[in-house]
């Protein structure tokens, strides 16, 4: 049985924190320093769970300072990959927070890591990825009026949209296509 007690969760977790970041000193190797991630990011989440945003945010300093270092020193697309999400969290807690502006700076950043591991893999999942990222931007670029700085990342999801649907014919690529043609005429109108 649960007992649901989250905020005493956090004080223990924050201790299993500190004898990580010890072990990781000791040991210094690429498993510690991983596992020092998966900790911050533990904890992140209970934070999350009990609306501290705020703190989150703290957390998510040390996940994204963890995970730039692991992907320096291993620069595997699986790191790569967590580097790009994890940015796109922290852009997702700065939005929730009404940080617009620094959240799409963190978009950004995720936009560069789906653009490297797309020029790595060429596959549909990156491509995937690409376009995912590109609307997030847009709709958020959108969300703070700005129509015409929306537009460049609505036509690249769109372009990212098309080329899959060419590739699978699948019912899901039709549908984001259905939607970034519907991203591209709304902020076109809103041009206008």
């Amino acid at each position: 049985r649960e007992l649901n007690q989250p905020r005493e969760a956090i004080s223990y977790y924050e201790k299993v924190l500190e004898c990580a970041e010890e072990m990781h000193k000791m040991r210094g190797t690429d498993e510690s320093l991983r596992e020092l991630l998966n900790q911050y990011v533990n904890v992140r989440s209970i934070l999350r769970e009990i609306g501290q945003g705020c703190k989150e945010l703290s957390y998510y300093e040390k996940v994204i300072k963890y995970s730039e270092e692991l992907y320096r020193k291993t620069g595997t697309e699986e790191n790569l990959r967590g580097l790009s999400n994890d940015y796109g969290s922290i852009g997702h807690v700065l939005k929730e927070s009404g940080r617009l502006r620094e959240a799409i700076s963190y978009y950004e950043k995720a936009l560069k890591c789906r653009e490297e591991l797309h020029n790595r893999s060429k596959s549909e999942r990156s491509l995937r990825e690409l376009s995912s990222c590109c609307s997030v931007i847009g709709n958020a670029e959108k969300e703070l009026g700005r129509p015409r700085e929306a537009l460049p990342y609505y036509e690249r999801c769109l372009k990212c949209i098309e080329v899959l649907y060419e590739k699978t014919g699948s019912e899901k690529d039709l549908n984001d296509l259905l939607i970034s043609y519907n991203n591209m005429s709304s902020t076109l109108k809103g041009l206008g």
